[in-house]
Parts: C-alpha cells; structure tokens; sequence
C-alpha cells in the first residue's frame, strides 16, 4: 500500500491546469460572473446575499470598520486561528480578546465566554474550527442579548448544521475562505453572506473600491495548487515527497516544518497589504461555480469514512457531537494519550499526520500584550492530530487507516 497523505486539494490537477493556461493567457470573463457566483453561493447558503472579497481577513476588516467602532472596544476571538485575523483587529484600532474554547466542539466555552464580556465588547467573532459544531443558538442569543455584532467564520464548515440550519447562516454575516485544501476552493478569496440590507449595500460599496487584481497575482496561487496536487497523489508522496520531508526534518526541522505549510517567524504588520485590498477575480468566480455542485457528495463520503473510524475508538478520544449538530469533519481530529508516539505509530503505518499549522494566536509572542492563558486551546493546538478522511481514499485504505486507529487506542489502554 501506498503513504496515505493527510489531506489533499479537492480538484484534480485537470481543473487546476486549465485555470493557470487561462491566466497566462489573460483569458478573462465577463465581470457579470462574479455577481452570477455570489447568487449561486448566497443561494447554496440559503441567504438573501453574497458580496466576494479576496481575502477572508478582507471581509473581516470591512465587517468591522462598517461598525464605526471606537478605539479598544473589544471583538471577543477565537485562540487557534489566522494571524492576520488579529493584524485586522488591531490595524482597526480594536482590541482583540481571546476566550477558550472546548476540546468537545472546538468553539468557544460559554462559560468563558459570558465572563468575557464587559461594556467594551462590540463584536464576536465565532469559527467553526476543523468542521465541528457548537451549540450554536445557544452562543447566538447570548450575543444577540448582549447587543453583539456576530461574525461566523465557517471557512472549515461548509455544509455544516445545528438543527437542520447551515453554519454561516445564525450571525450577522457569515464568512468562508475559498483557500486552498478547502472543500470549496476557488483559488482564495473570501465570500461574505448576509441577510441584512444595509450590510450588503456597505459591502458591495467596499467590494467596488478594490483595486484590479493582476495575473501575476492569481497565477502563483494556482501554481501553488497545482504544485500541492501533484505531491499528494499517493505514489509521488510515499516514494518522493514524504521521504524528502523525513531527510529534511533530520537536518533542519523549522525548514521541513515551512514545506509543510506551518506558519514560522510571523510578523505584526504596521500597514496592511495592498494584495488584501485587490479584487476576487472572474476565474476564480468560474472556478467556484464549476466545483460548487460536488462540495455535498464529497462532504458525504468524508463523514462516512469519519464515522467508520469513530466506530472502533474511545468516544473521548475525539470532539462531541450534540443532538441537533450536523458537523462535516474538515479535518477529523484524535486526541491521543501519547501524542509523539501515537503520531509516530500511524507513520510507521504509511497512515500521515499532524497537528494544526494554524496559530496559536492568544500566544503569539509578537502580540504579547493581547496575550491570554487558553489552556484548552493550547492542549488541542499541540495535542489533536489530523487524520485522513477525505473522500479520495479507498475502501481498502479506509480500512487500513480504521484497523491502525483502533490498534493504536489499544495500545493506548494497555500501556495505562
């Protein structure tokens, strides 16, 4: 059998092609497909609008500074996100506060939460880490009670749902990441969806602003996909890549660490960047409506493939699903006793693993003086490892993958 990979681009190395010879030849859409595309996604989420940024940290910027906020009042953040998430915030002039969340859901604990607040909290921003599911009503009507403005990042949970509703869809506005590995990836971007007028008028007015995106700029990001494709078909991972990564790893870790996508030596940023501020493009606007159809089905199969392995391992070895949670798994997370020997078993195994490349950013060292002790954060950042799940892989490699989980938890058990 071959190196199974962790995770994978969810278009074929076809589709990413024919988008990189259409930017070299400048080869361009009507700009009316962009708006066709917001409807098809403000549709798909059932929503009345969709306004596309390039950027989620875009959307995020324009949904705050929309608010008119005053200097340090507070927007209450996710610990395991985005670094240029809180480059937003503080660019704005805000202050970023970090509460825990749960190692159940994944989101925010709301104990911890509702002492969180003070008279300076305006905002929150709530994400749906790995494609899990929260109790979502529950945190809704406490900040809609507290008078909040609520941002839901669902970038990892597309099609998720809490009582047959789509995450995304209970806030003021929902955000999604179309960045790579995604299920929906359109080569980057950021899609706002809203039921409120006035935010979609303010939106679209922002979206209007931008600055024309050049090829040079698209070009790199679907190189980068195609590049990322091609070294997670099994073959060229067990018999190139995977070892390349292990001779790198003996020699100089932090390196091996970069070719895996970990975030290192991140740096505040005083001024924001002009490619933040360039427009979502009519090929990626194309992009997103061809694959936008597949996302359910692929979704199916990962969810099955998840439950296949729940069956044979400890239910607290894992998150929590509640009555009315519909989660679609992402990224399917284990937490194991022995993080460094459990991770090195499944390698053993030809089964490959990870923790998070997200940040830790309650911890950054560059923003020490928005520093918060996030003990169940912390535990899930160094300790929740990546499984493979996504729907490409076999029968037989689900199988492989479910017979070694369940082997290593027994390991686990006997060694207590």
């Amino acid at each position: 059998m071959f190196f199974i990979p962790r995770g994978i681009i969810y278009h074929d190395i076809a589709f990413d092609l024919k988008y990189y010879f259409m930017a070299l030849r400048n080869k361009n859409l009507d700009s009316s497909s962009i708006n066709v595309f917001e409807k098809r996604f403000a549709n798909y989420m059932n929503m009345n609008h969709c306004v596309a940024f390039p950027f989620v940290r875009t959307a995020i910027y324009y949904s705050l500074k929309m608010n008119n906020f005053k200097k340090d009042d507070e927007i209450i953040m996710p610990p395991i996100t985005i670094k240029p998430i809180i480059d937003v915030v503080l660019n704005l002039g805000l202050k970023p506060v970090f509460v825990d969340i749960e190692k159940e859901t994944l989101c925010f604990d709301m104990d911890k939460l509702k002492s969180a607040i003070t008279k300076n909290t305006k905002a929150v921003l709530i994400t749906y880490l790995f494609g899990n599911v929260p109790k979502v009503q529950e945190m809704i009507d406490f900040c809609k009670s507290k008078e909040l403005f609520v941002i839901e990042d669902f970038s990892h949970a597309l099609n998720a749902k809490y009582n047959n509703k789509k995450l995304g869809t209970f806030g003021d506005l929902g955000i999604y990441s179309c960045s790579a590995i995604k299920t929906l990836d359109a080569f980057g971007g950021g899609l706002v969806v809203t039921n409120n007028d006035k935010i979609f008028s303010y939106l679209q007015k922002c979206q209007k602003e931008l600055k024309p995106t050049p090829s040079s700029t698209l070009k790199p990001k679907i190189m980068k996909n195609i590049i990322w494709n091609f070294a997670t078909r099994k073959a060229v991972f067990s018999f190139f890549i995977y070892p390349l990564l292990k001779m790198t790893a003996l020699v100089n870790q932090k390196a091996a660490k970069k070719m895996t996508g970990a975030r290192l030596d991140l740096k505040p940023f005083d001024v924001l960047p002009d490619l933040w501020f360039e427009s979502f493009t009519t090929l990626q606007a194309q992009a997103g409506m061809e694959l936008i159809g597949k996302v359910e089905s692929e979704d199916q199969k990962r969810i099955e493939n998840v439950n296949r392995y729940k069956e044979v391992i400890p239910p607290a070895s894992t998150t929590v699903v509640h009555k009315g949670c519909e989660p679609v798994y992402w990224q399917f997370v284990v937490y194991p006793k022995e993080t460094e020997a459990f991770k090195e078993y499944l390698i053993k195994n030809k089964i490959d693993n990870s923790t998070t490349n997200l940040s830790l950013v309650s911890a950054l060292d560059i923003y020490e003086k928005y520093n918060k002790k996030c003990e169940n954060a912390e535990f899930v950042h160094k300790n929740a490892v990546f499984i493979p799940s996504y729907h490409r892989l076999t029968e037989e490699e689900v199988g492989h993958v479910r017979l070694h989980l369940k082997k290593a938890f027994e390991q686990e058990s006997l060694s207590k």
